[in-house]
């Protein structure tokens, strides 16, 4: 298959496309009576995934879907995204771009997010970068208050797992093996999840960098200590021969969401992991109270950073 042209992928995208208006701007879609939110994410190659790691359809899907689970962990739904995607041919052909191309218009359907513009462009790592917006009737934000339950939904640490089989750090059985690598390949944002839990939250984020990393922004946010059970983080069950309490604490890319809430619920996804103190942070109070059966436990490792 020949090398396709700037004219010939972006034909690609539009196709059948009547939002896009191939003009140097575009008209927001946007709901009246409603509050509009915007979310942006990037994936560079070798920092954020790799190509021979993740087949183009997992590679379009998850640039999606991270940016869904902000939107979604904000009280919101998806309107229109502007899409970037920066690659050279010496990393990757016609045939997979193509496939990335047919998966990403399929998640844009699927969720009703309309593909309205973006850019193109050569570069020797690939570039992924997408902004997304939506509206919201009910905005959430990641500030919450003394005395308020902190809950994460599913199970977390299976993402770090999946990275573990990736490079060659671990073995485990081929059965459990293909649920680890999708969830670190493929994540999916808690949408159904996130509907039921919107009328209870006073706060919400998605675990994105890690439940550690997460848990310090929202505790900074609220300028609250936040005490955390280790021995409550959630690991699926048969996976705790090979996830660590503190694995489970410090995996990234899980988009499980983290709320808050001034009311004991019982949800079958949705897991108490700690409380919100009575205690301001200072320069002498760390953000995050570590505690594992009763002691305070200290992290050995603190997760992926950025820099």
């Amino acid at each position: 298959m020949k090398n396709l042209k700037e004219e010939e992928i972006i034909e690609l995208f539009t196709k059948n496309n009547k939002n896009f208006h191939f003009d140097d701007c575009e008209i927001l879609p946007i709901k009246e009576n409603h509050d509009s939110i915007v979310t942006c994410d990037s994936m560079v190659e070798d920092t954020h995934f790799k190509i021979s790691w993740h087949k183009p359809e997992y590679l379009a899907k998850k640039l999606f879907q991270i940016n869904l689970s902000d939107i979604v962990a904000s009280g919101g739904k998806p309107l229109w995204c502007l899409l970037q995607i920066g690659f050279s041919y010496e990393k990757i052909s016609s045939e997979y771009l193509i496939k990335f191309i047919k998966q990403f218009l399929k998640e844009c359907n699927k969720y009703q997010c309309s593909l309205i513009g973006g850019d193109t462009f050569f570069s020797k790592q690939m570039v992924l970068s997408l902004t997304m917006g939506g509206f919201t009737n009910h905005y959430i934000t990641r500030k919450s208050y003394p005395d308020t339950l902190i809950y994460v939904t599913g199970n977390v640490g299976l993402s770090l797992l999946g990275f573990k089989i990736l490079s060659n750090q671990v073995q485990i059985p081929n059965n459990l093996k293909s649920i680890a690598l999708k969830r670190h390949l493929a994540p999916e944002a808690r949408v159904q999840w996130a509907q039921k839990i919107y009328p209870y939250a006073i706060s919400m984020m998605d675990v994105s960098d890690g439940l550690f990393q997460d848990l310090k922004k929202m505790a900074r946010i609220s300028q609250y200590q936040f005490e955390i059970y280790l021995e409550k983080v959630p690991i699926h069950p048969k996976f705790k021969k090979y996830i660590s309490p503190q694995d489970a604490f410090i995996s990234g890319e899980e988009y499980e969401l983290i709320f808050t809430t001034n009311k004991k619920i019982n949800f079958s996804f949705a897991t108490q992991i700690g409380k919100v103190m009575n205690h301001k942070i200072n320069k002498n109070t760390s953000p995050i109270k570590l505690m594992y059966y009763g002691k305070e436990y200290f992290l050995k490792e603190f997760g992926f950073e950025h820099f």
